[in-house]
């Protein structure tokens, strides 16, 4: 198996497409997406072969996955909408006319093919829709750098053409007009809906390349596996952009024998042999996630600008309601010097003795520490010490609810599942631990602060809830 470039493999599966060898692009399509699930050029290439071999369901599964990606790029919505049509799902294909129509608001020849492509195809919008003027205004504002115009327009349009493309655009234009912390607010928001929408963490990178180095890698990372290229990236006139480098993968021969079974050995060492369906993405992938960009249900562009004058810091990136905007990682403040006027509350507390856990773990590596006691705690624990005195036989029942050795290992294990994104084996871990009454309260505590971290994680909510019972 001779190894080769991914660009020149890329190249390749490009010749074999424009030569009508469809199935055997496909094939190799599918292989380097076992390699790189996420990888954007992959599903391009996917998407375009599953379109010429009129397998529809495997193009609208690819393009689904494209357009999550990159709303933005009318190429996408143009694949779609075609796709669309091919399904029967006329209605569907409308919504993406308009949002080709929308972002090539002055593109006179994209126009014309697509008006043509809709008469043939008996497609017509449904009415002139006002929203829809509105964000194709906010477009044009938006490339002549009018800024402050362009967030008009896009507060005005709503939810049209697609309810996440005017939050997008709006948070971008807040952020180029100077008006960084809702730009960033914004961002982050799409970045819940659409986890890998490129646009928005290209700009979010940037940002926190300065100010918060943790969310910069979690930016990063997801850039990555977008475009491997950004291994090796740079910051240069407020833009990320990879650099290129050559990643050499194993070219698959192709055999020409349909629904062979391909081994893979990347995953454990006892391997495991897989079937080679060349119709369809493997469901057991970890793909780019498809976002329902067309629910009714999203919330409007308004909507989040009054959550977000409701609220000072509103939630933020990734874990909701945990991370402060404020940069409490490069001014971390003494405990020893802090006098609070008032005292804190319980969620409070809470909150800071999960950050300063996760920043003791981010800098120092998965080791278990002790939290710092409460002065109250070490009044009760005084108290249940000279009670053990006097007790013999509860001070032996006391030293055996301290977890082994190999509980704790499984500790570490399974925080470090929820750090890998891999909750569910994580809380698997945890049910097991809780079952042995010495680890109860030890995992009591760890559970306490992950709650916080992950609070969508439901899983996590009713183990620890159970627990407090």
């Amino acid at each position: 198996m001779s190894v080769i470039e991914i660009e020149n493999y890329l190249n390749k599966i490009d010749k074999l497409t424009d030569n009508g060898n469809l199935e055997q692009a496909a094939f190799h399509c599918l292989y380097l997406l076992r390699q790189f699930p996420k990888m954007l050029r992959i599903y391009e290439r996917l998407g375009r072969t599953f379109l010429e071999m009129d397998n529809y369901n495997g193009a609208l599964n690819t393009y689904l996955r494209l357009c999550s990606a990159q709303p933005d790029n009318f190429l996408n919505h143009i694949s779609l909408a075609y796709t669309y049509v091919e399904c029967g799902r006329t209605e569907n294909a409308i919504m993406h006319c308009e949002t080709v129509n929308c972002l090539q608001p002055d593109n006179e020849t994209i126009k014309k093919d697509l008006s043509a492509w809709m008469e043939a195809h008996s497609v017509s919008f449904s009415s002139d829709d006002r929203l829809l003027r509105e964000f194709s205004d906010g477009i044009r504002a938006y490339h002549k750098k009018d800024y402050s115009t362009a967030c008009k327009h896009f507060l005005s349009a709503g939810k049209k053409p697609l309810p996440n493309l005017p939050i997008l655009y709006l948070g971008l234009s807040y952020y180029e007009k100077g008006d960084i912390q809702k730009g960033v607010w914004l961002l982050e928001s799409v970045i819940r809906r659409e986890p890998y929408n490129q646009t928005a963490l290209r700009t979010l990178a940037v940002y926190y390349s300065e100010h918060d180095r943790m969310k910069f890698h979690r930016c990063l990372d997801k850039l990555t596996d977008l475009d491997p290229q950004y291994q090796h990236w740079e910051i240069s006139n407020g833009e990320i952009s990879a650099q290129h480098f050559p990643i050499n993968v194993a070219y698959y021969e192709w055999t020409g024998i349909p629904n062979t079974r391909v081994r893979i050995g990347w995953h454990q060492a006892s391997e495991k042999l897989i079937l080679n369906d060349n119709s369809k993405i493997p469901a057991w992938l970890d793909l780019l996630p498809i976002t329902n960009n067309a629910s009714d249900s999203e919330e409007s562009v308004q909507s989040l600008m009054n959550e977000l004058e409701a609220s000072d810091t509103g939630e933020l990136f990734y874990i909701n309601s945990f991370f402060k905007s404020k940069n409490i990682i490069d001014e971390p403040v003494s405990n020893e010097t802090k006098e609070p006027a008032n005292i804190q509350s319980n969620a409070s507390s809470e909150l800071d003795e999960a950050f300063n856990y996760l920043e003791h773990i981010a800098s120092r590596g998965f080791q278990p520490i002790d939290p710092k006691p409460d002065k109250n705690i070490q009044g009760t624990q005084k108290k249940s010490d000279n009670d053990s005195v006097n007790n013999p036989e509860q001070k032996d029942e006391n030293t055996t609810q301290s977890p082994t050795t190999e509980d704790r290992q499984m500790m570490r294990e399974a925080w470090r599942c929820f750090s890998t994104d891999q909750q569910e084996l994580g809380v698997q871990l945890y049910r097991k631990l809780i079952a042995k009454p010495n680890c109860v309260s030890a995992v009591s505590e760890e559970l306490e602060k992950l709650v916080i971290l992950f609070p969508e994680n439901t899983d996590l909510a009713d183990l620890y809830n159970s627990i407090k019972k």
